[in-house]
């Protein structure tokens, strides 16, 4: 399983020179991408990971006026299915499209909220999947 966190040795300056984090190198078709990482970073097929990045704009807590950072916007998941030494080709893992009379449908109960506190955050231009794009393991059970 690949081991995200840097070793104890290395340290913030080796990190900022080398960014160690996985990431889409190119994007195959709407189904298929390739990752810059494979056994040399413990990646195994059938590894799941969720593909993200962050938001263009950060978030200031209207309280304090503190800059709370940027969120960390999901753009999907992606299964490794051919693995090499130093990548690997991941395929979506996202599932659509069940049928009317079988599928299991789920619903998010919505917030009562005030709608004039709404506020775009993310724009759905920073939801496409892009070169340069993060990706994070997701743990197995």
């Amino acid at each position: 399983m690949f081991n995200k966190k840097p070793k104890e040795s290395e340290t913030d300056n080796t990190l900022s020179q080398t960014d160690a984090r996985l990431r889409v190198v190119r994007i195959i078709g709407d189904k298929e991408i390739i990752i810059n990482g494979g056994t040399d970073r413990f990646i195994e097929r059938g590894d799941l990971f969720r593909i993200y990045n962050y938001s263009k704009c950060s978030i200031e807590d209207p309280f304090s006026s503190e800059n709370l950072g940027h969120l960390k916007i999901y753009k999907g998941e992606v299964r490794a299915d051919s693995v090499m030494n130093k990548m690997a080709l991941c395929q979506s893992n996202e599932l659509v499209g069940l049928s009317k009379n079988n599928a299991l449908r789920f619903f998010v109960e919505p917030l009562n909220i005030n709608a004039s506190d709404i506020s775009v955050v993310v724009e759905q231009r920073e939801r496409i999947v892009t070169i340069g794009d993060y990706l994070e393991i997701v743990p197995r059970d």
